[in-house]
């Protein structure tokens, strides 16, 4: 009786388990230490944003282009660590899990996405 209590209030979470990527959630500090690394880095905001500043090295692939996953696997290598970030957290964790399903492994999004950037002081290139 108790092993079917427990199986019944956890299989919800169980099944929840599944909807999350296994991306790391880093703050400014640590992305700055995984850039001076190497890490790639993916700017997945749009060109607009892109314009008003962005990391040094980025990437930009646009996380809302028709062919997201294509050109990130062609213009990314899948075997090295990517870190990626948009405004503000929600479209890198997408970009995130995107790429996770097409075999990217080591992967972290920076909290709070450029917007803490700018708030800890951290520089960006304006073209």
């Amino acid at each position: 009786m108790v092993s079917r209590s427990l199986l019944v209030c956890t299989a919800p979470f169980l099944a929840l388990a599944g909807c999350f990527s296994a991306s790391t959630d880093i703050d400014v500090a640590l992305a700055q230490s995984r850039i001076a690394q190497g890490w790639q880095v993916l700017d997945v905001r749009s060109a607009s944003e892109w314009q008003n500043g962005h990391l040094e090295g980025a990437t930009r692939i646009d996380i809302h282009g028709q062919e997201f996953a294509d050109t990130a696997k062609r213009t990314l290598d899948p075997g090295k660590p990517v870190l990626i970030y948009c405004r503000s957290g929600v479209r890198s964790a997408k970009a995130a899990a995107v790429l996770e399903k097409v075999g990217f492994r080591e992967i972290a999004t920076l909290r709070g996405g450029i917007i803490a950037w700018q708030d800890a002081g951290a520089t960006l290139v304006r073209p």
